[in-house]
């Protein structure tokens, strides 16, 4: 999925390394400033063009000039989208038959046809490799292989894919679904940390997780909207928010959820208007929502909240789980202001604390010093 439209929570602190060759990883996974990218492409371009040539070079490479397409915009955009393809054409032709070449191949076809093709081929060659995980689970949920996608699932939390806190979100997403609900998300980790929850760890398997970009997918939509007894969508070519909205209301007596991480997707202000936030999720609802004791609920009694107050892991994803952890500012705020008009003292006490804690690493923070102070 590191294909799918991704976006950064502005509230994650960047840093810098020294100016050395580094294995460069996927954006989902690792995040460091626009320069340190452009460093690396500069220093594994001069490796794979004029040095070793390696299949390792040429991969490095090729993920540098990947996160600086999604780090530019405009015309530093279209450049580096270019010379991307350009790489991965030279890396295959130089290196085909070698797992990182068919690898490269297909991050760089998007969810294609040709994509696919590649995949099988690298899979082939190497099916342990793990950085290959996320994009066979892909493949199995658009073929909604159930079997095939607890596999995967598994070898993913096997592996150790995941941030324990972006994992430990993802698990309270699921909590405060209602029964029988669905949720839909957006990105690559959110929707990530609900299937390994929900297929891998047989959490909440009542859910129905929807990406939304995965929904202009023909199979993937047509599969799930059968299923759900969702009617098509007639517009040829629909907006993300128009999906959303097709979704949302047409989904008969099922509640629907969007996760706040892909609440960026939405622009019609008729949905929003019948969104109420109440936790990690906006629930949709036609009729007036009683989402304060929503909010009360799922967070006294589902949500799991001590890994936010202490870490005892390291993960290379924890700057990434950061912007997670900030997910949950908005609706502790709303909670700490009820507690505090109903005089529930000790809860907007324990609530200040954790508050201060989640919101050091965010944008919030001196929104969060002001609110408790």
């Amino acid at each position: 999925m590191k294909r799918i439209l991704f976006f950064i929570f502005c509230s994650v602190a960047i840093t810098t390394n020294a100016q050395q060759k580094e294995t460069v990883y996927s954006i989902v996974e690792e995040i460091h400033d626009k320069s340190w990218y452009e460093t690396q492409f500069q220093l594994w371009e001069k490796e794979a063009l004029e040095g070793l040539n390696t299949p390792n070079a040429w991969y490095n490479y090729y993920a540098a000039c990947r996160a600086l397409i999604n780090l530019s915009e405009n015309e530093e955009r279209s450049k580096y989208a270019e010379r991307g393809k350009e790489i991965a054409k030279e890396f295959l032709e130089l290196h085909e038959g070698t797992f990182e070449a068919h690898y490269v191949a297909m991050w760089s076809s998007g969810l294609s046809n040709k994509a696919t093709d590649q995949m099988w081929k690298a899979y082939k060659i190497n099916p342990d490799d793990p950085r290959l995980f996320d994009d066979l689970l892909i493949a199995y949920e658009i073929e909604q292989n159930a079997t095939k996608r607890l596999e995967m699932a598994q070898k993913m939390i096997g592996s150790n894919y995941l941030a324990n806190g972006v994992m430990q979100w993802g698990y309270n997403v699921l909590s405060e679904v209602q029964e029988n609900g669905i949720v839909l998300s957006a990105g690559d980790n959110d929707t990530y940390a609900l299937w390994l929850n929900n297929y891998g760890m047989n959490h909440r398997p009542d859910v129905t997780i929807l990406n939304i970009h995965m929904l202009f997918l023909p199979e993937y939509r047509e599969k799930n909207f059968n299923s759900l007894g969702i009617p098509p969508i007639e517009t040829d070519k629909p907006s993300l928010s128009e999906v959303i909205a097709h979704v949302m209301r047409n989904t008969k007596d099922q509640p629907v959820h969007i996760a706040t991480t892909a609440y960026h997707c939405l622009e019609d202000a008729s949905i929003d208007s019948n969104l109420y936030l109440t936790g990690l999720t906006y629930q949709y609802s036609e009729k007036p929502l009683d989402n304060h004791s929503l909010l009360r609920r799922n967070f006294e009694q589902r949500f799991m909240l001590d890994y936010l107050k202490v870490k005892f892991t390291t993960h290379q994803m924890d700057q990434i789980a950061q912007s997670f952890d900030a997910t949950y500012l908005a609706s502790m705020v709303k909670l700490y202001k009820m507690y505090e008009a109903t005089g529930e003292s000790r809860k907007m006490n324990e609530l200040a604390v954790l508050m201060e804690k989640v919101g050091e690493n965010s944008e919030m923070s001196e929104e969060i010093q002001k609110i408790i102070h």
